[in-house]
């Protein structure tokens, strides 16, 4: 051990001393600017991280106004993904103290490191691209306030599960972080003088920020490409010794196909890294909330092609949790195919009765004449006569030619092809039987229509006289059925049970 490394190790906080409200547990991190303590707070037990500017930097202006400047940064922010400042304040050798809540977790670069060693590369697409989503949130939150990162790299980023299982990212070390052109900051005097941007880690920084150029959120967007980069591959995209020539490939090199270190890895995931990746800024995505729909767009699709065994079920079933029996309304059964679409009905007249006795007249004909096409015949009936009753069974009739309405010219179809319909009649009175259909019936595109126009009128008819819609439902499907099957018996039955309901007695 070298006398500075003593005499550094000598101006640590012990265990057990005092840092405003919390004691000091033990050292977890040191570096050139500082030490982080695990403290506990001395009343309520909740832990937290302090970091302590080192002592042999206590008197170094630059170095304070740097560690004041990321105390005021992170006070500024607000956001799930970055970490909660509690307090700020100087110890009694001047030494300021900045009070985080403590994140329980691993570093980025920890996580990747041991990615590799059980694997050989890096960690999985999904995961990386959550780590990537979250990043991108709390760079967001950053850039909307006008500060950017300027030093986003594995080490400054954690990774901790939650209670549930699910990935928690934290951004940490504001350290670096400037206001972009024109931002308002409580930062006295950073606002307005120029800040020197040739700073971060060569691996990952942009190359506008290597020629010192003004910064904006795009650049710490190129420095997570290099972390996305890293996480899939296990590397940095640019390796050298010489800083020197990491930087000189950070403004002219390209990135090495990410294919050379990952085996099946979607295109899409691979053009996402160079895009972030890209030399000019304006190639880039124009901001960090645009990057992370991205980022959610692959997310989704990802995990919507990988197969997910899902666990069975805990929750209690709904009659338990309602404590009762629960009634389901049944579902309505739906249109036939073939069934056409449904009738308007009809605008009110002035005078129902009117309606009533021509509708009346309309079913009546239809039904007399055996399903008629476009010419139509009218039988008047007085709505307030009765129906003659036989008093005697009533003959079977013989099968009757197709009406003269629905016959076509010679030209537009074969003679043969018409199919004979039995003529129903509409009234068959009490206890008489009803005919039955022709043994002859044949399915024809001619039989469909007319059948489906009947069945309309009557349907109409019916619901006018104000039958039940259970037994109408019943009706249609039965008739529905008959026509999905081509079954022209069926469907002239179904019309002739309908055809009882539509006339008014």
């Amino acid at each position: 051990m070298t006398s500075g490394e003593a005499e550094q190790q000598a101006d640590q906080l012990a265990p057990g001393a005092t840092v405003g409200s919390y004691e000091i547990v033990e050292l977890i991190g040191s570096g050139g600017m500082g030490e982080v303590y695990r403290a506990r707070h001395k009343t309520i037990g909740r832990l937290a991280a302090v970091k302590v500017l080192r002592a042999d930097r206590a008197h170094d202006a630059k170095a304070l106004d740097l560690f004041l400047k990321e105390a005021t940064t992170l006070g500024a922010l607000s956001h799930r993904n970055l970490v909660e400042v509690l307090d700020f304040g100087h110890l009694p050798t001047n030494q300021p103290y900045l009070t985080m809540a403590f994140v329980d977790g691993k570093t980025l670069h920890e996580v990747i490191n041991e990615s590799l060693d059980a694997n050989g590369t890096g960690i999985s697409a999904v995961l990386a691209l959550t780590v990537t989503e979250q990043v991108l949130n709390a760079l967001g939150e950053a850039h909307k306030k006008g500060i950017v990162h300027r030093d986003l790299k594995p080490a400054n980023i954690m990774v901790l599960k939650e209670h549930s299982g699910e990935t928690l990212v934290k951004v940490l070390d504001f350290g670096l972080a400037r206001p972009v052109e024109g931002a308002v900051l409580p930062w006295a005097g950073l606002s307005s003088t120029k800040q020197s941007s040739a700073a971060g880690t060569p691996a990952y920084v942009s190359p506008e920020q290597v020629q010192n150029e003004e910064l904006d959120g795009r650049s710490d967007l190129y420095s997570m490409g290099c972390t996305l980069f890293e996480m899939l591959s296990g590397r940095a995209p640019f390796v050298s010794e010489s800083p020197l020539e990491l930087v000189k490939m950070q403004l002219d090199a390209p990135p090495p196909p990410l294919a050379d270190f990952v085996a099946n890895l979607p295109e899409e995931v691979e053009r996402l890294v160079l895009w972030f990746l890209q030399k000019k800024r304006d190639d880039r995505p124009e901001s960090a909330d645009v990057a992370r729909l991205e980022v959610r767009r692959l997310l989704t699709k990802l995990s919507r092609e990988s197969t997910i065994v899902r666990p069975a079920s805990t929750l209690p079933s709904l009659q338990k949790l309602s404590g009762e029996h629960v009634a389901f309304k049944p579902r309505q059964t739906p249109a036939p195919v073939d069934t056409a679409p449904e009738v308007q009905a009809p605008a009110r007249p002035k005078w129902p009765w009117v309606a009533a006795a021509l509708g009346l007249v309309l079913t009546f004909a239809l039904g007399v004449l055996g399903l008629r096409g476009e010419e139509t015949v009218a039988v008047v009936v007085p709505s307030s006569a009765p129906a003659p009753v036989p008093t005697e069974p009533a003959p079977r009739p013989e099968p009757a030619p197709p009406p003269a309405a629905i016959a076509e010219p010679e030209a537009a179809r074969p003679v043969d092809e018409l199919d004979e319909l039995a003529p129903i009649d509409p009234r068959p009175g009490k206890g008489a039987p009803r005919p039955a259909p022709v043994a002859a019936c044949r399915w024809s595109a001619d039989f469909k229509a007319l059948a489906r126009r009947d069945h309309q009128s009557l349907q109409v008819a019916a619901a006018k006289r104000g039958v039940a819609a259970a037994t109408l439902t019943r009706l249609e499907d039965e008739f529905g059925a008959a026509m999905v099957k081509r079954d022209c018996r069926g469907a002239l039955r179904a019309l002739d049970k309908l055809r009882r309901f539509a006339p008014s007695r």
